[in-house]
């Protein structure tokens, strides 16, 4: 019966085969970007034939999700290391508050008076 891997395997391959269209209809460009997509894809085939029983595109999907983020860590991490450390910046100082201010009942000339 073969390797349940090869297996995968063959069944990705199908499923790659199956989107033959929609990578025909692709610019150059983006056509580049398909493959690299579906390399990923290939790249976690042992993981994928352990995944729950689900059409193959699934685990394809997730492996290239998988893929991706890798890259973008190793990315953020390359970055990170060009990047200057910044300095911690500071919350502004804040001015104090004016201490509060209480008034007496109006005089009668129109005058008020402090408490403080």
């Amino acid at each position: 019966m073969g390797d349940p891997v090869e297996q995968y395997r063959a069944s990705l391959e199908e499923e790659i085969k199956r989107w033959r269209g929609f990578w025909n209809a692709l610019r150059k460009d983006h056509r580049e970007a398909f493959e690299s997509l579906m390399d990923m894809g290939r790249s976690y085939a042992m993981e994928g034939n352990n995944a729950p029983k689900s059409p193959t595109f699934q685990p394809m999907v997730l492996s290239i999700l998988i893929a991706q983020r890798k890259q973008i860590k190793q990315l953020d991490e390359e970055l990170k290391a060009l990047k200057p450390p910044q300095e911690e910046k500071k919350p502004p100082a804040e001015t104090p508050k004016p201490a509060a201010v209480y008034y007496k009942k109006k005089k009668p000339g129109g005058e008020q008076a402090r408490l403080w």
